[in-house]
C-alpha cells in the first residue's frame, strides 16, 4: 500500500509539472501571437 501511496505522489507530482510546463508555453505563445 505504501509503495503504490508513493507511485501516486510522484505521479502527481509529475501531472503536475507537466500541466506548469504546458501553461507556460502556451502562455509564451499567447504572447508571441500578441
Amino acid at each position: 500500500m505504501a509503495t503504490r501511496d508513493l507511485q501516486l505522489n510522484s505521479g502527481m507530482r509529475c501531472a503536475k509539472y507537466m500541466l506548469l510546463i504546458v501553461s507556460f508555453m502556451f502562455a509564451s505563445v499567447c504572447q508571441l501571437l500578441r
